[in-house]
């Protein structure tokens, strides 16, 4: 019988992800609770001593918006102030649908920014939890069974062909490091999901397993769009698609079959205009590699500016964020191509070991190119990373892993210490973002580093590591 010890990883990980980081409450009962310790000083010891922790992991906003749009869907009770998303496109303002116990269509009466994908997650949650705090725990809790979904593939891909026991592996330690860098957010937002999506493609790629990787590449797209990008990565990361073309064309064909029947709820209500509407005339972040690097020459130049709440975020308006968010879509094509073709070009045997090693590096830069080059970046983006990080095989993972976790720590740092600061563009704001983005501009270049090395040596790695 295996001594409990050998799963003390696997366990860490579950008490951090399910426990640990969906500890917070909602932001009713979190003001609640801060008068009581911080003004009446009326609270407890253990509440006293919880307070920190309460604050920390203090429940979402967005999660807030998944439980009123339910609601919504519903003809539940909501939080109709909730939904507001700010200056957005008219359909986005039309008037929300009363609680009246009947089913209200998604993108036909009830505006939604996200993919149907979302959906069958969000709403049947509402069905069963009968407050905004139980919906909060069990959404984190589902979250985190995807996170662990998403790890436990990657192992999958790291350590192919090794046969040993996944709950027994000791990179568990470190996916409960990157969690609890990433804070809250690794758990309150819906991107666990395409953690776990792209996970499954890395795997089925790796295997050559031919529908689950077009399911898997479908899936991925339809939940957030910009995941169609991958498909020629995954291409040109595997040689044999290009010695055998009709796999590659049965890849595709069930990839847009699955993508579509995923998409069809939107596109049907005509909501997939409406949504590319949305997206489209967002303005900068104020957290994008561009909208920081606005922000700071603005500053310097003594014009700070401030960003406003629209579309959801904090974004710059004014001719030059304009001109920096058009040139957003440019970038980020150049960028997927860049990485694409590097991938092609990465000198690699055919052993799976050397595979996974080109597969998940690449996906991890295609991941990076994302976040650095979009006019939109939220840091629930970088969940998708920590399953492509964990990935990698043997010793060269550690680089990317240790620059993950600060970009994971300096984004948690800024969220929850001074999120004001940055779309005030104050000094500290401006500084923790523009050390967040070296830190991914330096996991960028460490990634295509990797891809560009030379056979022999990056074979020499993965034997010496293994």
């Amino acid at each position: 019988m295996p001594s409990p010890r050998r799963f003390a990883p696997f366990s860490a990980f579950v008490f951090v992800a399910f426990v640990w980081v969906n500890q917070g409450i909602g932001a009713g009962d979190w003001n609640a609770f801060k008068e009581r310790v911080v003004e009446a000083h009326t609270a407890s010891t253990a509440e006293r001593l919880w307070y920190p922790f309460a604050f920390l992991y203090r429940r979402s906003l967005d999660e807030a918006i998944y439980w009123s749009t339910s609601g919504a869907v519903l003809g539940r009770a909501y939080d109709p102030a909730v939904l507001d998303r700010g200056a957005a496109p008219e359909s986005f303002s039309r008037p929300l649908p009363v609680a009246d116990g009947h089913l209200h269509l998604p993108y036909v009466e009830v505006p939604f920014e996200y993919p149907p994908p979302a959906l069958l997650v969000t709403v049947p949650l509402r069905l069963v939890a009968d407050s905004f705090l139980a919906y909060g725990y069990a959404f984190g809790a589902l979250m985190a069974l995807a996170l662990a979904a998403s790890v436990a593939l990657a192992l999958r891909v790291a350590r192919t062909p090794s046969p040993t026991s996944l709950l027994g592996d000791r990179r568990w330690w470190a996916a409960s490091l990157l969690v609890l860098a990433h804070g809250g957010i690794a758990v309150q937002r819906l991107d666990a999901v395409l953690a776990v999506l792209l996970a499954g493609v890395a795997w089925a790629a790796l295997e050559r397993r031919t529908t689950a990787l077009g399911v898997f590449l479908g899936l991925a797209a339809a939940t957030k769009l910009l995941p169609v990008l991958f498909f020629p990565l995954v291409i040109a990361a595997d040689r044999a698609f290009f010695r055998e073309p009709k796999r590659m064309l049965q890849v595709a064909a069930i990839a847009f079959l699955t993508g579509s029947v995923a998409m069809a709820p939107m596109a049907l209500g005509g909501g997939f205009l409406e949504v590319l509407r949305f997206h489209g005339q967002r303005g900068l972040h104020v957290e994008s590699l561009l909208g920081s690097l606005y922000g700071a020459v603005m500053a310097l130049a003594g014009s700070r500016q401030v960003a406003t709440h629209d579309f959801g975020s904090m974004n710059f308006h004014g001719p030059g964020s304009a001109l920096l968010a058009q040139l957003a879509t440019p970038l980020m094509l150049a960028g997927v191509a860049y990485v694409t073709v590097t991938t092609y070009r990465s000198p690699r045997g055919e052993s799976l070991r050397e595979r996974s090693a080109c597969l998940a590096c690449a996906m991890l830069a295609l991941a990076t190119v994302l976040w650095l080059t979009g006019k939109v970046f939220s840091p629930q983006y970088m969940t998708w990373g920590i399953p492509l990080a964990l990935a990698i095989p043997g010793a060269r993972a550690r680089t990317p892993i240790a620059l993950l976790f600060a970009a994971l720590l300096l984004s948690q740092v800024y969220l929850r210490g001074y999120y004001d600061h940055v779309f005030e563009q104050r000094v500290a704001g401006i500084v923790t973002l523009l050390a967040r983005q070296a830190v991914l501009v330096a996991l960028f270049l460490t990634l295509v580093r990797e891809l560009r090395s030379d056979a022999r040596e990056a074979s020499g790695a993965l034997r010496e590591a293994a």
